[in-house]
């Protein structure tokens, strides 16, 4: 970030401390975002960026910053987001860095132009752009989704017509790839017949899709898509939420569960955002009593489902529950000994105002936004919670995403 005389300037590509030219642009929150033109002055910290596409991939764009600068930098993020809440930033903990893993589950863009001959482009968003950039390797991927990417883009010819734009979920689960297309148009039958065919021969597990109505349904099921949440395998439904990263979710679950350690072995657990159940699940196979609630149906029934075929249906239960529109109300949580949230990216402030009225001892936040979770934790506080600790986890290499959990303690 720079300054101007109108405000800050955004700068992607530059790094703290370095002298640039830029040429300014457009609006952005309280400043304006620029375009780097020149690195007059370089920071020591600045490394050669890996990728071949670093520079027009809008994916990664913080590879060309040295490793420990990189930690400091995304600590830094949480730091300032609590101190701009008047909370205590030396309570972050360093940035854990779960030992290199690739993703699992990623999210492309798929366009094709108007000319005649015009193919599909298959890839990521360029920075700050609608533009997509066609993606021919990754360093951060798993390798099973990079070499579905020539088939799928071959198949989509039939899916994306000429001027139009689809959207690619692709999650590797234990049993296969699950791939969830998402269009504004119907599938033709050319188009379906082309995908179970890009099914069979690359044993996909299940490739379905979601139309502008929003509702999802399989075009070719060889198998249900299975994959371990928490240690218990999961059916996942169609586009289902799930960490990125593998080992960050075993971060995240490990932190969660220490947390929760000294918890009565009486006490229930609140998992509020549950999704499919990775921290209501993992919770249950320590023995613990948990209540799992999330606004997505489908998701809380492969929850309740996973937790009956292990055999924990006696301590897991579950509801479906919009809670940005109607969150546990503190009656309704002061029936439990801690409470675990983990809202999307827009936080949770409505359920945050809840629990600071509840009389719950302990509440554990995940969060992948520091800026709403700050806001969050400063509603807590402001409840009588008092901030004990976060940890920072970076699930998301290379960009400005961070993972963070953090503890609080009625005081």
């Amino acid at each position: 970030m720079a300054y101007a005389a109108d405000g800050d300037l955004f700068v992607a590509g530059a790094l703290p401390g370095e002298r640039v030219a830029v040429t300014p642009g457009p609006p952005r929150g309280d400043g304006r975002t620029a375009r780097l033109e020149a690195v007059l002055d370089r920071s020591p910290d600045r490394v050669p960026a890996p990728c071949p596409h670093f520079g027009n991939c809008g994916g990664c764009t913080v590879q060309h910053l040295a490793s420990d600068a990189y930690s400091a930098w995304k600590r830094a993020l949480v730091v300032g987001a609590l101190q701009r809440h008047g909370l205590d930033g030396a309570l972050v903990a360093p940035l854990q860095r779960p030992a290199p893993a690739l993703r699992r589950r990623a999210e492309f863009a798929a366009t094709r132009g108007r000319g005649k001959g015009d193919g599909v482009t298959l890839g990521f968003h360029a920075s700050a752009s609608d533009r997509v950039v066609d993606l021919r390797e990754c360093l951060v991927l798993d390798q099973a989704l990079i070499a579905l990417l020539p088939p799928l883009r071959q198949a989509l010819a039939g899916v994306v017509r000429p001027g139009d734009t689809a959207d690619v979920m692709l999650t590797r689960a234990d049993n296969g790839i699950d791939v969830l297309i998402g269009g504004t148009r119907p599938l033709r039958s050319d188009a379906v017949s082309a995908l179970a065919r890009l099914a069979e021969t690359q044993d996909l597990a299940r490739i379905a899709w979601r139309g502008k109505g929003g509702g999802s349904e399989p075009v070719a099921q060889r198998r249900l898509p299975r994959l371990a949440l928490g240690g218990v395998p999961v059916a996942l439904p169609p586009g289902a939420f799930v960490q990125a990263v593998a080992a960050a979710e075993r971060a995240l679950t490990s932190i969660v569960l220490d947390a929760l350690a000294g918890l009565p072995a009486r006490a229930t657990v609140a998992d509020l955002f549950a999704g499919c159940g990775p921290f209501t699940l993992a919770l249950a196979s320590a023995g613990r009593r948990v209540h799992a609630v999330d606004g997505a149906a489908d998701a809380i029934a492969a929850l309740l489902a996973a937790a009956g075929a292990a055999g924990f249906s006696g301590r897991a239960t579950a509801e479906t529950r919009d809670l940005a529109r109607r969150p546990l109300m503190a009656a309704e949580l002061d029936r439990h000994g801690a409470v675990v949230f983990d809202p999307p990216r827009g936080g949770a402030a409505a359920q945050a105002a809840e629990i600071a009225r509840s009389k719950v001892k302990l509440v554990v936040a995940i969060s992948c936004n520091p800026a709403t979770f700050a806001r969050d934790a400063s509603i807590l506080a402001a409840g009588g919670y008092a901030l004990r600790a976060v940890q920072p986890v970076d699930q998301f290499v290379h960009t400005g995403h961070v993972e963070l959990v953090a503890v609080f303690v009625r005081q």
